[in-house]
């Protein structure tokens, strides 16, 4: 007589694995459940590929690392954000906590080059092997190497295509990966607002609306972490890390995908997600 123990363990044997035929047309994609270790899928997840504005997670650490929160930025009267059609009111001062949160979630280009130019001074005080000019990027790339992510290279803050043949940010799906649960981990306030569909925040002008770019924030349950970035050399990224059950903390990545590729893609690594972890409750 077979014992119960044996016949659960086959019953649980022969639920489909939600990721077994599971397909993406990103170049590249992972899911991690970060709770067990377990990576649930992956395609091409140690390819180096260009990041676009998921560099914006690595900027803000470096600026966090280095720079008091409260400390103002005022923005040049030469700025002009319309790469995503945003406009960062010219002249304005900012606390460094509310530019951040405004560049992680309308992912401001200006915004980062902002951040990094004023955080270098800082970064180089606080580690003076850094370069006097360009510190905050040298610290993106010591930070990523401290993870360790080692594909992780950055060339800018903003991660915006530098030339035809150079980008401002490359790393591979995994290394993603860990960035972003580096960031959750080291920085959970800061990230946060990455997961809000729109930040109200304040410059010296008043109430700024920010509106997030990912659009599918509403289907993710348990957000943590929201990153976007769209070039012409990267395609369309987008990072996450939810956790949907309170319990495991599960961080998705897709790379090279469409503008609106990303999105609906991530929707299927998200449900998948959901299953496995149905599963695993029903399994204990």
């Amino acid at each position: 007589v077979r014992s119960l123990e044996h016949t659960a363990s086959v019953a649980v044997a022969a639920r489909p694995n939600p990721f077994e035929s599971l397909h993406v047309y990103a170049r590249a994609a992972v899911v991690i459940d970060a709770t067990t270790g377990s990576v649930l899928y992956e395609q091409k997840a140690d390819t180096p590929l260009p990041l676009a504005s998921i560099t914006k997670i690595a900027m803000a650490l470096s600026v966090l690392d280095a720079m008091p929160q409260d400390e103002t930025i005022e923005l040049p009267y030469s700025i002009h954000d319309s790469d995503n059609g945003d406009l960062l009111p010219a002249g304005t001062e900012w606390k460094v906590k509310n530019l951040l949160d405004y560049t992680l979630v309308v992912s401001s280009n200006d915004g980062a080059e902002e951040l990094a130019r004023a955080a270098s001074p800082h970064v180089h005080k606080k580690y003076p092997d850094s370069p006097e000019s360009d510190a905050t990027i040298w610290r993106m790339n010591k930070i990523a190497e401290s993870i360790p992510a080692p594909t992780l290279k950055f060339l800018n803050a903003s991660g915006l295509d530098i030339s035809s043949a150079a980008t401002g940010g490359v790393g591979s799906a995994r290394d993603v990966a860990a960035l972003a649960l580096y960031a959750t981990r080291e920085y959970p306030q800061r990230f946060s607002a990455s997961a809000r569909r729109e930040v109200h925040l304040y410059g010296s002008e008043g109430q700024i609306d920010a509106e997030n770019t990912n659009n599918i924030l509403s289907s993710i349950p348990g957000l943590a972490l929201s990153k976007t970035g769209y070039t012409y050399a990267a395609g369309g990224n987008l990072v996450i890390v939810f956790r949907p059950d309170g319990v495991h903390e599960i961080v998705a990545v897709i790379l090279g995908s469409t503008l609106s590729g990303r999105f609906s893609e991530m929707q299927k690594l998200i449900r998948a997600s959901m299953i496995y972890l149905l599963n695993e409750r029903e399994a204990s």
